[in-house]
C-alpha cells in the first residue's frame, strides 16, 4: 500500500510539472496587459506529435513577420544552392540577367563575392526581364514608402533599394549613393523624407537626426539599375532591352546572410526577394501569388489550418495564421536543418537580432524565435530550451493591443519564463 502511495506521489509530482493548458489560461486572464488583447498560444514539444498545449491555438492572428517562418521554409525546401545571376559570356563581354537576389551592394548584408564576380568583366551588358513584379505586396500601407522596412520590391535589388543617409558632427549630409536630387526644407517635420512620386528626397538641415544612419527606399527603374551597376563596378555597363542570351546561372553555397537576414533581423526587402528566387526556380516565374499558391497545395496534407499568405515578409494586413499551424512549420523547419541550423539562422534571446534585449535567463540562450510586429500586433514563435533540458516549439501571439509593444515583450516574457520552469 505504501509503495503505490509513493507511485502515485511521484507521478502526480511529475505531472504537475508538465505545461498546462489551464495554467497558461490563467496567467493569460489575470495580467492586465493581455485583457483588453487577443491571446492565442500553442506549445508542443519538439520533434513530437503529442498534443498541443496552450489557448485559442486554432484561431485565426495577424502573424506579421511570423509569415517569415513561412518564407524560410519554402526557400530551405526549394534551393540546396542559392541563384545570384544568370549570365553568358559573349565576346569577352558580360551579359547579365536578375533572377530576384538581393544582397548586391546591400548596406547590411553585402555579397562581396558577386560583386568581385561582376568586377572581373571590363564590358557588362544587362539585360531586364520581360516579367515585372509589383513594387509592394497586398494589404502593405501605403504610407510606409519612405521606411526602410518598406523598400520597393524588384527583380534587381540594388543597394538594398535604399538610399543611406549620414550626418557629421558640423552638419554636413552624406549621401550614398550620391545619385539623387536634395531639396532643402527647415519647415519638414521629419530629419529628411522622399517626395512620394519620385526620387527626389527633401532634408530639414536644422533637425537633429534621431539615428547616426537613416535609410530611405529609391523609386526602381531599369534607368536607375545601370546608374546605379555603373556608380558602384569598375565595368562600364550598357543596357540592351534584347534578349536572346542561352543563360548560365551563378550559384553560392553561402546561406547566412540572406537567411539570418530574414530571421534575426527581419529584412522585409530580402524576404519578398527569396518568394521571388523561389518562384523563378520553381515556375520559371517571379509571381509570388502562384509560389504561395504551389507551397499551400504541397503543405495541406499536414498544416492543420488552411494558409491566409499574401506576401513573403508579413507586411500584408490580409494574411492570417493559427498559432499551431506555425507550430507545425517550426516542427518542419527543424527536420530539415535540425538544432544546430535553428541556432545559427534564428534570433536569440538576451545575444542577436530582435530579440537581443529581451528573454534572458542565465548566460546561455534559451529562446530562439522570430518576431512579428505590425502596429498593434506582436508574436513571438520558435523554440525554448527549458530549465530541465527538453526542447519545445511554441508559437505566442497577441493581437489588437493598446500596450506599448515593450510591455507586451514583458508579458510574453512572463509566459516563456513559466515554459522554461514547468517545461
Amino acid at each position: 500500500m505504501r509503495k503505490l502511495i509513493f507511485i502515485f506521489f511521484i507521478t502526480s509530482n511529475l505531472f504537475g510539472q508538465r505545461i498546462s493548458s489551464s495554467k497558461i489560461s490563467r496567467l493569460i486572464n489575470k495580467n492586465p496587459i493581455f485583457s483588453r488583447s487577443h491571446v492565442a498560444i500553442a506549445i508542443q514539444p519538439l520533434g513530437s506529435d503529442k498534443k498541443i498545449k496552450g489557448t485559442e491555438f486554432s484561431k485565426y492572428m495577424t502573424p506579421a513577420s511570423n509569415t517569415k517562418l513561412l518564407t524560410f521554409l519554402g526557400a530551405i525546401q526549394t534551393f540546396d544552392s542559392l541563384p545570384l545571376i544568370n549570365y553568358s559570356i559573349i565576346n569577352k563581354e558580360l551579359h547579365i540577367k536578375a533572377i530576384g537576389y538581393p544582397l548586391l551592394f546591400h548596406p547590411l548584408y553585402p555579397d562581396k563575392k558577386l560583386e568581385e564576380f561582376l568586377n572581373s568583366y571590363e564590358r557588362i551588358i544587362y539585360h531586364s526581364s520581360s516579367s515585372k513584379v509589383t513594387r509592394y505586396g497586398p494589404g502593405w500601407a501605403w504610407d510606409d514608402y519612405p521606411y526602410y522596412f518598406s523598400a520597393q520590391t524588384s527583380i534587381f535589388p540594388l543597394f538594398g533599394n535604399v538610399v543611406r543617409f549620414t550626418k557629421s558632427d558640423d552638419n554636413e549630409f552624406f549621401i550614398y549613393p550620391n545619385l539623387f536630387n536634395t531639396v532643402e526644407d527647415k519647415l519638414l517635420n521629419n530629419s529628411i523624407i522622399r517626395n512620394e512620386t519620385n526620387n527626389t528626397f527633401i532634408i530639414n538641415p536644422i533637425k537633429p537626426f534621431q539615428k547616426d544612419t537613416i535609410y530611405i527606399p529609391f523609386k526602381t527603374s531599369e534607368k536607375l539599375t545601370v546608374d546605379l551597376l555603373n556608380y558602384r563596378l569598375n565595368s562600364d555597363v550598357r543596357y540592351d532591352s534584347n534578349d536572346n542570351e542561352a543563360y548560365k546561372t551563378l550559384y553560392s553555397k553561402d546561406f547566412n546572410k540572406i537567411y539570418q537576414s530574414i530571421l534575426k533581423d527581419s529584412d522585409n526587402l530580402i524576404a519578398e526577394s527569396l518568394l521571388i528566387m523561389i518562384g523563378k526556380k520553381l515556375n520559371d516565374s517571379f509571381l509570388t501569388s502562384d509560389v504561395i499558391d504551389k507551397f499551400k497545395k504541397d503543405w495541406s496534407s499536414w498544416i492543420p489550418d488552411p494558409l491566409l499568405w499574401y506576401d513573403g515578409s508579413g507586411m500584408s494586413r490580409y494574411s492570417m495564421i493559427t498559432p499551431r499551424t506555425l507550430v507545425a512549420v517550426l516542427q518542419k523547419i527543424h527536420k530539415l536543418i535540425g538544432l544546430s541550423g535553428i541556432q545559427k539562422y534564428f534570433a536569440a534571446g538576451g545575444e542577436s537580432g530582435t530579440i537581443k534585449n529581451f528573454y534572458q535567463i542565465g548566460e546561455a540562450p534559451f529562446v530562439y524565435a522570430k518576431t512579428g510586429t505590425l502596429r498593434n500586433n506582436h508574436n513571438l514563435s520558435g523554440y525554448l530550451i527549458s530549465e530541465k533540458g527538453n526542447w519545445y516549439v511554441f508559437s505566442i501571439m497577441v493581437n489588437h493591443f493598446e500596450s506599448p509593444t515593450n510591455e507586451i515583450r514583458i508579458a510574453i516574457g512572463d509566459l516563456l519564463d513559466y515554459i522554461y520552469k514547468k517545461g
